[in-house]
């Protein structure tokens, strides 16, 4: 699922500002869809290791492709000083911080050789912290707009 049909089918319960569901949303020197994209090439990349046997955990596309740390970056620089305020900037940050724990544990489950621990936490773990991660941003985007108007 690309993120904005995640975005429309996440939140046709609640009025999000047209503006926010453009294909470009920049706060601060972060596109949210770069942010969603990031988020998901890590999601990505576990998997490809646990089910694929991949030798390398990041793999991205491009020599010129976004660093895969950009939004980690972000979130605890630009975006802790600017809204480390704000609600939504904290689950954001909680939510962020429960994804990395999760995709540590499959980690060090897969390089243990526990293989059916790591898939298990990648298949019923992750999904969840990684639904919670892409709807902080959005909501965090969110507010960000809000308070500019």
């Amino acid at each position: 699922m690309t993120w904005m049909n995640w975005l429309r089918s996440e939140f046709l319960f609640c009025s999000i500002s047209s503006n926010l569901v453009a294909e470009r949303t920049i706060v601060h020197d972060l596109d949210m869809k770069q942010a969603i994209d990031i988020h998901c090439t890590w999601v990505n990349c576990l998997h490809d290791l646990v089910c694929l046997r991949v030798d390398r955990l990041l793999d991205f596309p491009h020599e010129n492709a976004t660093p895969p740390f950009i939004l980690q970056q972000w979130l605890y620089g630009t975006a802790r000083r600017r809204y480390g305020e704000l609600s939504e900037y904290r689950v954001l940050r909680a939510a962020h911080e429960k994804f990395h724990s999760c995709s540590d544990g499959i980690l060090r489950s897969h390089l243990r050789g526990r293989k059916d621990h790591a898939r298990r936490l990648l298949n019923d773990e992750l999904p969840i912290h990684s639904e919670s991660v892409q709807a902080g941003i959005v909501r965090l985007y969110a507010a960000v707009a809000a308070q500019k108007h």
